[in-house]
This record gives structure tokens, sequence and C-alpha cells, in this order.
């Protein structure tokens, strides 16, 4: 079967995809507009529809006032035990480098039924601060926070621009079960935007991956990989 490029058209930045079955779904940064973060829904991955939107209702979130290029933005997908989780950062403004301390608020929402966007829960807020975060369901019933902040605020001033810290949640209330640890710093040369955001934890035969987005926006960005054989590595 054809194809052509964009498979989604329009301002749709930031994808997460996620497959259930034989259906795939994706969802995008909406910032400041409202109703927030859409998701796509597809059986070929080539002819995609809206059906809702994971943020829809003001109850769920109060947007009034959010400054441009603040809002919701790098939204993961994930599936666990029946629910669909999506999570996400919401900021009022931000500025960076000079500010991006505003109220960064991480939170997750859940539905079982995808397709009914009213079923979308209420957001439930998580401890770690940060941007970017990603939930990574592990196979002994674990579940892991990773986002990214100013490493600086840990102790670690030689790591970079911003780095990427781990915790483990409760995820029926969002609470830390530990506290967030320095988990991931870009290798890149200091002469480099050192900046390691948009992490993605994977499982795969056994095996850790770690996928980021490193060294800025511009010019030098680039996607990385990261591999490891054992958990530890993402809460340490």
């Amino acid at each position: 079967m054809g194809y052509q490029n964009p498979i989604i058209p329009g301002f749709n930045p930031d994808p997460s995809i996620l497959r259930t079955g034989d259906d795939y779904f994706i969802a995008t940064s909406t910032f400041e507009f409202f109703p927030g973060i859409p998701i796509y829904h597809s059986k070929d991955l080539i002819k995609w529809t809206t059906i809702g939107h994971a943020f829809n209702r003001p109850n769920q979130l109060m947007m009034r006032g959010t400054a441009p290029s603040g809002g919701l933005f790098a939204p993961t997908l994930r599936y666990n035990k029946g629910y669909y989780y999506l999570i996400t950062t919401w900021f009022d403004i931000i500025n960076p480098p000079d500010n991006v301390t505003r109220t960064p608020r991480s939170m997750y929402v859940k539905t079982k039924n995808i397709f009914d966007e009213t079923q979308w829960s209420d957001p439930v807020y998580v401890d770690q601060w940060g941007f970017d975060p990603d939930l990574f369901f592990d196979d002994n019933g674990k579940v892991y926070l990773s986002s990214t902040f100013g490493a600086n605020d840990f102790g670690h001033p030689n790591s970079g621009y911003f780095s990427i810290f781990t915790s483990e949640i409760d995820i029926k209330t969002g609470d830390a079960l530990t506290e967030s640890r320095f988990s991931h710093q870009s290798p890149l040369p200091l002469d480099t935007p050192r900046l390691a955001e948009g992490s993605h934890i994977y499982k795969i035969n056994g095996t850790y991956y770690l996928m980021t987005a490193e060294a800025g926006t511009e010019v030098q960005h680039r996607a990385m990989s990261y591999r490891s054989k054992v958990a530890s590595t993402l809460v340490n």
C-alpha cells in the first residue's frame, strides 16, 4: 500500500506512538491550545483519524492565561493492564534556559476506552519535577517515571545543561516511592548543547533501552539510543 508524508499534516509535534493489538495510536503536543493532546487512530499506519483529546474538560486542567509556547507538550502514550495512560507536562510559561521553573507540573490521565474522550480521567500529579515525562511499566510490576530537569539542582554540576532523572512511583496515586535519581547525562562534547530530554524507556527481550533527544532543537539536534541488561540503571 502506498503512502504519502506527512501522514498527519498540520501542527502535530512531539508524536508518541502506541500499538495495542491491531490498533495504532498517536498523541501530539498542543502547547497553550485547548482541547489538549489529540489522539489519532490507525489500523495501517497510513490512514489516521482523530478520535478525541486527552484533555477536553476545563475541570481537568484550567489553561486560561497560559503563555505562548507554554501549556501541554511532549506527551507519552502507554498501555498497561487494560488502561491507556497519557503523561505530559504543563508550563504556564517557558523561556529556556533562563526560566523553566514556572509550575512545570507533570501529570497523567488514564482511560479504559480510548475511543471515547469523555472517559479520560482527571489528572494524577507526580512528585518528580521536570518535563518530557515518560512512564515505564516493568515486568515485575514496578512503574518508573523519567523526566528532564537541571542536574545542578541535584548536585551534578558537570552533568550537562539538562539531564534525565528517574524515580519509581505508585501508579495509583502518582506518589514517588524512591527519590529522584540521576539517570543519564548527554555524552556529547562540551561545545554542544549537552541537553538530554524526551526520554522513553522500553524493555525488549530482557534488555532495557533508553531513547533520548539530545543537543537542543536546532542544527545539532539528534536522537540517541542506549541499552542495559539491568534495571538498576534506571534509578542509579
